[in-house]
């Protein structure tokens, strides 16, 4: 969730309401950074479970 809220802040566009830096709060960096490690641990197994990643060859 770290990652996508990071993502979100950095380069979303609010549509209506309140700004999304208003609505989200700053997400440290370290735990951006093991958000996305966590991501990816172990995508490539998964991706016949949960085809959500696509890894290359």
């Amino acid at each position: 969730m770290a990652a996508h809220i990071t993502v979100t802040i950095e380069r979303g566009v609010a549509l209506y309401g309140e700004s999304i830096q208003g609505v989200f709060p700053q997400i440290n960096k370290a735990y951006y950074l093991l958000s996305i490690l966590q991501d990816i641990e172990d995508a490539e197994e998964q991706i016949v479970i949960k085809p959500v990643y696509c890894t290359a060859p």
